[in-house]
């Protein structure tokens, strides 16, 4: 009988220590006639990472602004004068000159402009609505009046006329500028093949890859051309406005465009379209869904200023709910985080800062020391 008993207690603890799914309390009478039993988990999650990425790549306004500022010689004096007065720019050859240059490179001419790259970086379909339109002078009537490629163009045409051809889309026919406004909606698809799940000092990240990766995009470029007229006129400009929501379940817009679904952005378009401001105390990143990265420690001020910088405000995440602080100050073009703050943070902890430079928002990431 006590043998029985001591194999019973070995293999009853045998049952407890071999096996997690044992209750250690409450176990049932197993020697009832009659009973119940029970138990209860306790899972855990691994946690989550949202994989909606927004992000997308747009041409700064300086840079915009830079490539439309376009040069007219309606009499060709350049070429008349074998570029006398512009000794060092690199021009068009006379016998194909149309007499419109665009700012391509230093010093460097061509009548086509460069082309400004709208492509969607991110996760998520995006709806981009692009605009080219007409911009008169303070006096449009002396203004050269816009008018048709063919019309321009004409053999040995004498009265004042400018072209200035919009291409929207990959190889598209360039659409005359004119007193109404052109407008291109298009949708882009995100890729999430371009990301990928990362641990960091922050813990689990949804990042885009390295290397060179391909997404949708809409090319956009212009090309001019001038009629030869001895009038003295005034210039009128062009302006390019874009501006992109979240795709709406069942849009397919495309208006016609044609999209680049192999665009490769160089790095000088990853850090914002190759004019990218200098920030003190930061540093420029790319390929993230951030600008700059810098380090805040605990205790001591943090500074970062830059030409234009006029507003600041701040997150916990990168895509959404920045509001201001009174920790987070902006004085004469810089933005200050007050020593105090952010003082219940753990080193290694992030936060991310928005600041608004010339009119364009750019993210700072800052990891707290």
């Amino acid at each position: 009988m006590n043998t029985k008993r001591i194999l019973a207690v070995a293999l009853s603890a045998t049952m407890v220590f071999g096996s997690t799914l044992t209750a250690f309390a409450d176990d049932p009478d197993t020697s009832a006639v009659t009973g119940t039993g029970t138990g209860k988990g306790t899972p855990t999650s691994e946690g989550y990472v949202d994989t909606m990425v927004p992000k997308v790549l747009v041409p700064t306004e300086q840079t915009i602004n830079a490539g439309l500022s376009f040069h007219v010689d309606p009499q060709r004096l350049i070429s008349g004068t074998s570029k006398a007065a512009h000794p060092d720019w690199t021009m068009p050859e006379a016998e194909d000159d149309s007499g419109v240059y665009f700012l391509t490179g230093e010093n460097t001419y061509t009548n086509n402009s460069g082309t400004f790259n709208i492509a969607n970086l991110g996760t998520g379909d995006v709806t981009f609505t692009i605009t080219v339109e007409a911009v008169p002078t303070a006096t449009p009537d002396t203004d050269i009046p816009f008018d048709s490629k063919t019309n321009v163009e004409a053999a040995n045409p004498t009265a004042a006329k400018l072209y200035i051809g919009a291409k929207i889309g990959k190889g598209a026919t360039a659409e005359a500028v004119s007193s109404e406004a052109l407008t291109k909606k298009v949708v882009l698809a995100g890729n999430s093949a371009n990301y990928d799940y990362n641990y960091g000092a922050s813990g689990y990240e949804y990042v885009m890859k390295s290397g060179e990766l391909k997404w949708n995009a809409v090319p956009v470029s212009f090309e001019g051309s001038i009629t030869n007229f001895a009038t003295d006129k005034t210039v009128p400009g062009i302006k390019l406005t874009y501006s992109w929501a979240a795709k709406v379940d069942g849009d397919k817009t495309t208006d016609g465009v044609t999209i680049e679904s192999e665009f490769a952005p160089s790095e000088e378009e990853l850090a914002g379209g190759g004019s990218t401001p200098v920030i003190s105390n930061a540093t420029k990143a790319t390929g993230q869904a951030w600008n700059y990265t810098a380090t805040f420690t605990k205790g001591s001020a943090l500074t970062m200023a830059a030409t234009g910088l006029t507003e600041a405000t701040w997150s916990k995440t990168v895509d959404s709910g920045y509001a201001a602080s009174s920790n987070i100050t902006v004085s004469n073009g810089a933005v200050t985080i007050a020593a105090s703050n952010w003082g219940s943070a753990n080193s290694g902890d992030v936060r991310y800062i928005k600041v608004k430079i010339s009119g364009t928002d750019y993210i700072i990431k800052i990891t707290i020391a």
